[in-house]
């Protein structure tokens, strides 16, 4: 770095490193589009499990069980809470691990409103 120049500091994960304040937006976003898409991609298939389940059943000739969905509403709000506790806590949790949990969170709600509508 030139001598006079400001140095910024960013933090990526929990390392913190020196970085030009221009590369700290790039970092920032494309981090954040990396964390949506596994958030979206773990949604996505855990929705999807949810439907196959319900049409593997459905062609066996099984009832569907009563309560279903609001088990499904109840597994939504656990993971719901989980996922902003180790998000907004403070302590060191992996972003895989929270990334995970909001998936989880959104592919059940996803999979409630679907029964509804349905």
């Amino acid at each position: 770095m030139p001598p006079g120049a400001a140095r910024f500091h960013c933090e990526i994960a929990t390392t913190v490193i020196p970085c030009a304040g221009s590369v700290v937006p790039l970092l920032a976003s494309s981090q954040l589009m990396l964390r949506t898409i596994r958030i979206i991609g773990t949604a996505t298939i855990l929705a999807s499990l949810f439907r196959l389940s319900q049409q593997i059943s459905q062609a066996w000739g099984q009832e569907t069980v009563g309560g279903y969905t609001v088990a499904l509403a109840i597994v939504s709000m656990l993971f719901l809470v989980r996922a902003a506790i180790t998000e907004f806590a403070g302590r060191e949790v992996h972003v895989i691990q929270r990334d995970i949990l909001w998936g989880l969170s959104l592919g059940a709600f996803v999979s409630m409103i679907a029964r509804v509508v349905r």
